[in-house]
């Protein structure tokens, strides 16, 4: 989990990006490309869901332990947005 959460946070960034976003590119940036670029059937779909999923357990991990912000709900995608949390100047 550790290792999806690194790849998930080399991802983010200090501005809002949709969740479906940060996965896209955690998956492209790791070689495990999404079903539209890679797939060539259901068993490729199925494989990409197992990946969408732990990438996804990974993002509510890291905004539970408050490495990320987030507004929405994560389990729509395309409809939330996260960002590494703001630091105040100090």
């Amino acid at each position: 989990m550790e290792d999806a959460q690194s790849a998930v946070l080399l991802q983010c960034k200090d501005r809002w990006q949709k969740v479906a976003m940060v996965i896209a590119r955690t998956t492209m940036e790791s070689g495990e490309f999404p079903p539209s670029t890679s797939a060539s059937g259901p068993a490729d779909a199925g494989r990409f869901d197992q990946v969408f999923d732990r990438y996804l357990t990974a993002i509510h991990s890291l905004i539970e332990a408050g490495q990320l912000e987030v507004q929405g709900d994560p389990d729509l995608p395309r409809h939330s947005e996260v960002r590494l949390p703001q630091r105040i100047p100090g």
